[in-house]
């Protein structure tokens, strides 16, 4: 076994089956333990840390509109799970001299659809990381990236929680046209868990109709068979009534919050399954004339 200080206990057991003996009938089995020896070291050793600095060497601007991911082209793309194969927590700091956008994957080509700005010399946590695009607005801006916590995790609740937010997209989802009761069903991916709370519903529309968000578990949806059917939660926007407009722009807008949904994506695929349905009598338009985005404000939980 190379030398190798096996378990007394072990090593007799090993020695009666006669894996220690030179016959060549015995090397499958002498091979077969020297690769299982190397898979339980190489998950025992301690995990490597992430950690990167670099340095973005031109402005560029915003380019994630519409798109699936962040181009090259307008940012560095780092895929961290292809380098250390987990998704870590990461801190991201911003040493200057211009301010730093960040968009997170949290699964692959899975990409949040809002930046996070990292002013200079501040820092922004985020979870179960995948890959980060980075831009700045100010060339040969500096920044280090660092995994935040250690193997072993201690979670104190009561100092809060943090809210993500996951966004459709207005140009793609909720798009087509609803008579009355009407539902359209989306599968939004991003979410930073399969497993989060619901806090808020944030919607802008260019109707002031009475909306309802339908939450389900699966990309299967609503079922006639009462054990198969994936309903989870819904809750109730009535732009007609409580909805506000701001000068000089036509959408209605409208912000749920302390909400308490406990949502689990059944797929595991931290996508968020998800229907919109009319209950005005007046028929929701396709987009852009109809068109709808909402902003799902959520937490992970365990």
């Amino acid at each position: 076994m190379n030398g190798r200080r096996i378990d007394g206990n072990i090593r007799r057991a090993l020695e009666r089956l006669g894996v220690f003996e030179a016959p060549e009938a015995r090397r499958d089995v002498r091979d077969a333990l020297e690769y299982i020896i190397k898979i339980l070291e190489d998950r025992i050793a301690p995990r490597r840390k992430y950690f990167r600095i670099g340095v973005i060497e031109e402005a560029k601007a915003a380019a994630i509109e519409n798109n699936t991911s962040p181009p090259a082209s307008n940012y560095q793309i780092i895929n961290v799970y292809e380098e250390i194969l987990r998704t870590p927590d990461l801190e991201i700091t911003n040493f200057g001299p211009g301010n730093l956008y960040a968009v997170i994957s949290y699964a692959q080509d899975q990409w949040l659809m809002k930046e996070a700005i990292i002013n200079i010399h501040s820092s922004l946590s985020f979870p179960n990381v995948h890959s980060v695009a980075l831009r700045a607005d100010w060339a040969n801006t500096t920044y280090m990236i660092s995994e935040r916590r250690s193997a072993l995790r201690t979670i104190n609740i009561d100092y809060g929680e943090r809210i993500f937010i996951l966004s459709s997209n207005s140009t793609q989802h909720f798009t087509e046209s609803l008579s009355q009761n009407e539902q359209e069903f989306e599968n939004i991916s991003g979410m930073v868990s399969n497993k989060v709370f619901i806090r808020g519903v944030n919607i802008q529309a260019m109707q002031n109709l009475y909306f309802r968000v339908i939450f389900w578990s699966s990309a299967d949806g609503a079922s006639s068979d009462l054990d198969e059917d994936s309903f989870l939660d819904y809750v109730d926007l009535d732009l007609a009534t409580t909805s506000f407009q701001t000068p000089g722009t036509p959408q209605y807008r409208l912000n749920v919050n302390n909400l308490n949904i406990v949502y689990e994506d059944q797929d595991k695929t931290r996508t968020l399954h998800v229907s919109l349905q009319n209950l005005s009598s007046t028929d929701k338009l396709a987009a852009p004339d109809g068109a709808v985005q909402i902003d799902f404000k959520m937490s992970p939980r365990l």
